[in-house]
C-alpha cells in the first residue's frame, strides 16, 4: 500500500503505474497528477485520480510501444480520467510537429513543451 505524505502542507500520493512490465510510481501532488513512463494505469490507481484538476501524462508518439502510451492511448486514458486540463509529455521526435499535433487535440488537452509552467493547488 502506498501512503500519502505532506511537504509544506501539500499532500503527495504515490501512484502505482506500469512501465512495460516494471511497477513504478507516478505522483498526485495536490490537485495535479504526474504520470510519465507508463503504458498501464491499474484500476485501483484510477480511483486515486478521481477529481484531479491537472493531469500530466506520458504520450511517446503514434506507434505502439512496449512501455509507453501512444498519443491516441494517452488521449483515451485522459478522457477516462477526466481532468480539467491534460498535458502530454515524454514525446519523441516521431510525434510530429508540435503545432500540427496541437490542432488535432480537443480543448483542455495539450502537448507540453520546454519551459511550460503549470499552476495548481
Amino acid at each position: 500500500e502506498q501512503r500519502s505524505f505532506r511537504i509544506k502542507n501539500v499532500e503527495i500520493t504515490p501512484l502505482p503505474i506500469i512501465h512495460g512490465k516494471l511497477p513504478i510510481l507516478g505522483y498526485r501532488i495536490g490537485d495535479m497528477a504526474y504520470l510519465t513512463d507508463t503504458n498501464h494505469i491499474p484500476e485501483w490507481t484510477m480511483e486515486l485520480l478521481k477529481d484531479v484538476d491537472i493531469l500530466i501524462l506520458d504520450a511517446l508518439h503514434h506507434r505502439n510501444h512496449f512501455s509507453h502510451y501512444t498519443l491516441e492511448q494517452a488521449v483515451e486514458k485522459a478522457n477516462e480520467i477526466g481532468a480539467k486540463k491534460t498535458y502530454f509529455i515524454h514525446m519523441s521526435h516521431y510525434m510530429g510537429r508540435h503545432e500540427d499535433v496541437e490542432k488535432t487535440l480537443k480543448e483542455g488537452h495539450n502537448l507540453a513543451y520546454d519551459g511550460l509552467k503549470v499552476h495548481f493547488n
